[in-house]
């Protein structure tokens, strides 16, 4: 399910995009927030799990996205992505932004799966409502999904007493998500960080831990002809469960 959220701040429009439940904020819109004169120069210098594009064809043009009838096509970056870019932000509003997002947007997202903004002349009461009305909504929302998701939750019920472990483009494909995007949501979720700027994946101790994922190794060919052992994060049956139960599969991804 895709939902566009447009907010404000500091009087300039600041759309983010509800992407099977992770944020995607419009990259031109934070550009010009932080005063990146050129939005594709910026984008550019982010990694690749940090930005995505979203195309007219999925179905979006509510929240002004492509409400000019003329854009076939828009960048986002997640929320990676987005601190990338306040961190080389030379302007003054870019402090405020960063309190901003992290202490009344991103909370209030990941609470009620929407963002209720005050308005001049709203009283407590009123803006009590309009969160009650909000939260219910994304309550039903994730009911829905709940209920398209409980054949496949059974289905991966039985996943998880299989034995055998998965590399991160195996699990991706039995979850039903295209790699990248797949592994930038886990990066996300702080399952998996990168060794270095490019570097290989690895994941978080607690993941390991808790028997989501595990290292299997390698052989490669160094290129001075002998054989190196290479360690690969990979996901245990355990773990394929757990993200079956929490990421929605995208049924039309290409």
């Amino acid at each position: 399910m895709i939902q566009v959220m447009p907010f404000q701040f500091e009087g300039q429009n600041v759309r983010v995009v509800n992407r099977e439940g992770v944020a995607w904020w419009v990259l031109a819109d934070v550009c010009g927030l932080l005063g990146h004169s050129n939005p594709s120069v910026a984008g550019r210098r982010l990694d690749d799990d940090e930005k995505d594009t979203l195309n007219i064809s999925e179905g979006i043009r509510d929240g002004g996205v492509f409400a000019d009838g003329r854009a076939q096509s828009v960048v986002l970056i997640n929320e990676s992505g987005l601190w990338s870019l306040v961190l080389t932000s030379r302007k003054p509003a870019a402090k405020r932004f960063k309190k901003w997002v992290t202490g009344e947007v991103i909370p209030s997202i990941r609470r009620t799966g929407a963002y209720v903004a005050s308005a001049v002349g709203d009283t407590s009461e009123t803006l009590m409502a309009r969160a009650v009305l909000a939260a219910q909504e994304a309550l039903q929302r994730k009911d829905a999904e709940l209920v398209a998701l409980a054949p496949k939750a059974l289905a991966y019920d039985r996943i998880a007493g299989m034995d055998g472990l998965l590399t991160l483009t195996e699990a991706a494909k039995e979850c039903g998500w295209p790699p990248r995007r797949f592994m930038a949501l886990l990066h996300e979720m702080r399952w998996i960080y990168r060794a270095g700027n490019k570097g290989r994946w690895i994941g978080y101790a607690d993941k390991e831990r808790a028997g989501y994922l595990s290292y299997k190794h390698f052989e490669q060919t160094h290129p001075e002809g002998h054989l190196v052992s290479r360690p690969q994060v990979v996901v245990t049956p355990k773990g394929l469960a757990r993200m079956a139960r929490i990421l929605p599969a995208l049924e039309d991804a290409a």
